[in-house]
C-alpha cells in the first residue's frame, strides 16, 4: 500500500514540475516577444507584483468584441487562467534585461521617467492550446501620463503576433 502511495505521489510531482516548466517557459517565451515591441529598445522598469483588476477580466469576458474572435470555451480558457493566477509575482528569469521595482518605488518614480519604461503586467494568460495569450498591462511616464490596455495575441509560425486590444487608454 506504501508502495503505491509512493509511486502515486511521485507521477503527481513529476506531473505538476512538468506543467510547471512548460508554464514558465510558455511565459518565458511571449515575454520575450512581447517586450521586444512593447519597450522598443528602452529601459524597462517593471514592478514585481502582480497586476490585476477584476472589472477589466469581466469586461472581457462579457466583450461582444471577444465573442467575435473567440469560442466561448476560448474566452473561458483566458479568464479561468488570469484568476488563477492573479497573485503571480514576476521574478528576473521570466523577463530579460527589466529592471524589477517594488509597488511603493514605483510609485515614487512616476514623475521622472521615460514613456513606456516603467510598467506593471498580469501573468500572461493562455488558451489550453497556447495559440491565444491575453495580457493586461500598464505604463508610468510621468504624474500626467501614461496609459492601460487588455491585449490579445495569436501565436503564428512560432511567432507571438498582436491580434487586437479589447480595452486601451492613455493619459
Amino acid at each position: 500500500m506504501r508502495v503505491i502511495i509512493l509511486i502515486s505521489l511521485f507521477i503527481l510531482g513529476s506531473c505538476y514540475f512538468s506543467f510547471a516548466q512548460t508554464d514558465t517557459t510558455l511565459v518565458k517565451g511571449f515575454m520575450s516577444s512581447f517586450i521586444s515591441n512593447f519597450a522598443k529598445n528602452k529601459t524597462l522598469t517593471v514592478v514585481d507584483e502582480p497586476y490585476f483588476s477584476m472589472s477589466i477580466i469581466e469586461e472581457f469576458k462579457k466583450s461582444s468584441r471577444a465573442k467575435t474572435i473567440l469560442s466561448e470555451i476560448q474566452i473561458n480558457e483566458l479568464y479561468n487562467d488570469m484568476l488563477a493566477k492573479k497573485a503571480f509575482i514576476w521574478t528576473t528569469n521570466l523577463i530579460t534585461g527589466a529592471k524589477f521595482i517594488s509597488s511603493k518605488t514605483y510609485d515614487s518614480l512616476t514623475s521622472t521617467i521615460n514613456i513606456k519604461t516603467l510598467s506593471k503586467f498580469s501573468r500572461p494568460s493562455f488558451t489550453k492550446n497556447q495559440i491565444y495569450c491575453l495580457i493586461y498591462y500598464n505604463w508610468k511616464c510621468g504624474p500626467m501620463c501614461g496609459g492601460y490596455a487588455l491585449s490579445l495575441y495569436k501565436k503564428e509560425n512560432n511567432s507571438w503576433v498582436f491580434n487586437t486590444q479589447f480595452i486601451h487608454s492613455e493619459e
